[in-house]
């Protein structure tokens, strides 16, 4: 493999420093998750993006929740090559907020790059020459955590001629300071900007100061087409067939789905509006099927979901190696995988379930490799601790607002991707979730809201990465 580059929007920037690209050669290489703050998952392709709310945007850190944002886009667009790990953006700030913070909202979660997109609240409040050092400031903590820096042009400002003059020596500042310190560009600001009067592009245009949902998806797959291919190759973390035992969504790439019925476990959440219609396509770049909604006209939500029970119980009674069933005290219906027992006799099963009263007795996909004693641990999918990863495939014309999401039954409702309106083709989004204490149950939702469009998922994954030893 060459050297990686990335590549500056300033035309003469040229090559990156030997020193710099030797960095990104040695650094950034795959992450084994989509991950949670450790230094020990170094080093990566682990992202955290710096900046105000125009980097913020509908992003929701303490309900985890990623709603539209262009560091989400680019990531998908990345086919999550661009590992997202934090959304650092904070609305209001300006610069001297973020060097407060930095410890606290950068440092703890690793990042390899580190995007910095700031100014566009310095540039009615702070002295270009405080701005300046603010901004050199903020390169040297993030060089000094290990990461690389990349920086962004800041985007147009509608309104008065000395906001507008503001950044625009801003910017002039930017693109000198990353072509002598080998930093890379991304030139948002050329991107969203009428070249008639420095306002932003009717097409993007929101409130004057931030990008409307057509801008952020902009923002994010030029970010995506500048800086996803100077990394190393990685994919994320996905089920890649059926057979895949380890996978809580059993058949998540819906090979044996066909016609208009649903997979079975799945169900129409939200019911069936006029207008809508459920059908399973195909991708050459996705295993299997995707399951695609298809809305003609103003609809109703529709949300295809599915439901797995989770619960820490033990075995009613001992078991042999080579037996296709085993006795569980009474329960709900568990639905998925059973990860079974400790140590040299740890293993995993995946069960056909069915609701009913207990002691009840289930019929086991593949005969138990190892004998187990009564009374020993059983985890029905999922305990509260455990971390799960939630992830798929994506392809939407963005013609109305998508959702993926986890739902515990405490009301906890982590989302990878949230009302969603930018196009993706076969886009991958992935999160690392923390089941919560007292949790009971786990949903899994697909859904597009009203309006004419049409969106499709495949590799639909949820692992436990606790009970599979990936920490």
């Amino acid at each position: 493999m060459g050297v990686p580059r990335l590549v500056s929007a300033d035309a003469d920037s040229g090559k990156l420093p030997d020193v710099v690209n030797t960095y990104l050669l040695e650094n950034l290489i795959p992450d084994p998750v989509d991950a949670t703050p450790t230094s020990a998952l170094r080093p990566s392709n682990r992202f955290v993006f710096l900046g105000d709310s125009i980097t913020q945007s509908a992003d929701d850190n303490p309900n985890q929740q990623r709603g539209p944002a262009w560091p989400i886009i680019a990531s998908v667009t990345s086919k999550g090559r661009i590992v997202h790990a934090r959304n650092a953006g904070v609305g209001g700030n300006t610069t001297q907020n973020m060097i407060a913070r930095f410890a606290t909202d950068v440092t703890p979660y690793s990042p390899t790059v580190v995007n910095l997109l700031a100014g566009t609240n310095d540039s009615a409040v702070t002295a270009f020459s405080t701005w300046t050092d603010q901004m050199e400031n903020l390169i040297g903590l993030i060089r000094g955590i290990g990461a690389v820096p990349i920086m962004g042009t800041i985007p147009p400002a509608n309104g008065s001629v000395q906001r507008k003059q503001a950044i625009l020596q801003q910017n002039a500042w930017i693109r000198n300071y990353a072509n002598r310190n080998g930093v890379a560009l991304v030139d948002f600001y050329t991107l969203l900007s009428d070249p008639a009067n420095g306002n932003y592009k009717s097409a993007y245009y929101s409130d004057g100061i931030h990008p409307n949902p057509a801008g952020l998806a902009a923002m994010g797959k030029l970010y995506s087409d500048l800086i996803g291919p100077t990394l190393t190759a990685y994919t994320p973390t996905l089920t890649s067939d059926d057979g895949d035992s380890l996978n809580l969504i059993s058949g998540g790439c819906f090979t044996a789905a066909s016609g208009t019925t649903l997979p079975a476990g799945y169900t129409d959440n939200a019911g069936t509006p006029a207008n809508s219609a459920i059908s399973f396509t195909t991708d050459p770049d996705v295993p299997g099927k995707m399951i695609t909604i298809t809305s003609a006209g103003a609809t109703a939500i529709r949300q295809i979901y599915r439901t797995l029970y989770a619960s820490a119980t033990s075995l009613s009674s001992s078991t042999a190696a080579g037996d296709t069933t085993l006795t569980l005290p009474a329960r709900a219906d568990y639905q998925g995988v059973l990860f079974i027992g400790s140590g040299s006799t740890y293993e995993v099963v995946r069960i056909l379930s069915s609701s009913g009263g207990g002691p009840q007795t289930e019929t086991l996909v593949t005969p138990l490799r190892f004998a187990h004693s009564a009374g020993e641990q059983v985890i029905a999918n999922a305990a509260p601790g455990d971390e799960l990863l939630f992830a798929a495939r994506v392809t939407t014309d963005g013609g109305n607002q998508m959702t993926a999401n986890l739902t515990f039954s405490g009301g906890t409702k982590p989302a990878p991707i949230q009302n969603n309106t930018a196009p993706f083709t076969a886009g991958t989004f992935s999160q690392r979730v923390s089941v919560p204490a007292g949790n009971t149950s786990i949903g899994m939702g697909l859904q597009v809201n009203s309006g004419t469009g049409v969106t499709s998922w495949g590799q639909v994954t949820l692992y436990n990465l606790t009970r599979m030893a990936i920490v």
